[in-house]
């Protein structure tokens, strides 16, 4: 009798307790934790190595020379490209390389002498960008503008270089821009004017470059993927 009456009591007490419901987040608190969470996940996504393979086939390079009667255009083909970064610890390693053979103006002749005198380009087949290390912030979707640094190296020479580019990604996607300028004759190529042409001593090129963005996999990645193989 007496444990049914403490059941009783207890059971009533019990009832007036306030229940606790599980309620929807007021709107003000998701506007507030929207952006952090966007943040969180921006960081997450750009977190790790990224690794980066240029396509020669879809890659464009152009170049210009400037001179008294016309500038002197012409292209250039990509050889290959590979680069490896962190965004975090700002670490680059990787080169692109130009073929130094397939520079052309249009112009046999011109041509012919550009890769026998100035170039020696039998000699130097490649020009070669090796690259050591960026600055600015990498973003894994959408447009991005860095420095990047490193060394040209050119008709058996190298050249420190600070360089501007633009970089815009899509998924796997990428798309990068840079110009650079290389004064040949003060590193050491033969200066091709005459008395009646004179043309600049600085050339100018334009590489609009197209290729793959892959994170790379991290040790514990790899880790786990060797022991579900093992399974």
């Amino acid at each position: 009798m007496r444990k049914t009456k403490l059941n009783t009591i207890g059971h009533r007490f019990a009832s007036q307790l306030p229940l606790t419901v599980a309620r929807e987040p007021h709107p003000a608190h998701r506007l507030f934790l929207a952006p952090i969470l966007l943040l969180v996940m921006s960081a997450a996504s750009q977190a790790g190595e990224w690794a980066v393979r240029l396509d020669p086939a879809t890659s464009q390079i152009a170049f210009t020379l400037g001179a008294t009667l016309h500038s002197i255009e012409g292209s250039a083909r990509l050889s290959e490209g590979q680069l490896r970064f962190d965004p975090e610890s700002r670490t680059l390693t990787g080169r692109v390389v130009i073929d130094n053979r397939s520079l052309e103006s249009g112009n046999a002749k011109r041509d012919r002498k550009m890769h026998a005198d100035i170039l020696e380009s039998e000699r130097f087949p490649e020009i070669t960008l090796t690259l050591t290390g960026f600055s600015g912030d990498f973003a894994a979707s959408g447009k991005s503008t860095l420095n990047l640094f490193g060394q040209v190296t050119i008709h058996g020479a190298s050249h420190k270089v600070d360089l501007p580019v633009e970089i815009e990604v899509d998924g796997e996607a990428l798309a990068i821009h840079l110009e650079l300028k290389i004064p040949f004759v003060e590193w050491g190529m033969e200066d091709p004017s005459t008395f009646v042409l004179r043309v600049a001593k600085t050339v100018e090129i334009e590489v609009n470059a197209r290729g793959t963005l892959t994170a790379v996999p991290t040790k514990s990645d790899s880790d786990l993927d060797t022991d579900l193989d093992t399974e």
